[in-house]
């Protein structure tokens, strides 16, 4: 009996300590994960990314978000602040990253939507992403189109700097 007792005693202790040398869980809550402008998120998501990828960034307007995002100009007046959006820079690969900073959470997960049926992953010539999602963090949006490893990158910046607080992630469009 006693051989038991320590056993199960043994066993408990090893339980708890491995328990607490697991990370630690990132529960920020989404208000908290961005609060600059779309410009100032994408930079922190790009920078966390740490992609090796020439691009510029510019910011999204009126004339320009349809391309840029899939999202009519009444939409982007409707439910978003502001957008910016990074593409590569004479590629031989589709890439685009694109931060939308919306009025409220509720309008970011429409944005998502509205993006998810109106981006257009064959926009490039010759080349296409091999995987095209969005995901919303609080009252942010971003969009990822991209190949490769690239895409697992983006998910993966996106799970350490917003944690508990993103969304789900819904892949629209896969060419693999």
């Amino acid at each position: 009996m006693k051989r038991t007792l320590s056993l199960l005693s043994l066993v408990l202790t090893l339980a708890i300590l491995l328990a607490a040398c697991g990370a630690p869980a990132n529960n920020t809550p989404a208000a908290e994960v961005f609060t600059g402008s779309s410009a100032e998120a994408l930079e922190e998501l790009l920078a966390t990314m740490k992609l090796d990828i020439m691009s510029f960034s510019d910011p999204v307007t009126a004339e320009n978000v349809t391309g840029l995002l899939g999202l009519t100009t009444t939409d982007f007046d409707k439910y978003v602040i502001d957008a910016t959006s990074s593409v590569a820079a004479i590629s031989t690969h589709a890439h685009q990253v694109s931060a939308v900073q919306c009025n409220n959470p509720e309008d970011a997960k429409a944005v998502k939507e509205l993006i998810s049926k109106g981006f257009d992953s064959g926009r490039w010539i010759c080349v296409a992403p091999d995987e095209s999602f969005v995901v919303e963090v609080g009252s942010y949006v971003f969009l990822v189109a991209s190949i490769g490893e690239n895409v697992q990158i983006a998910k993966d910046a996106v799970n350490t700097l917003a944690g508990d607080a993103a969304g789900e992630f819904h892949v629209f469009f896969s060419g693999r």
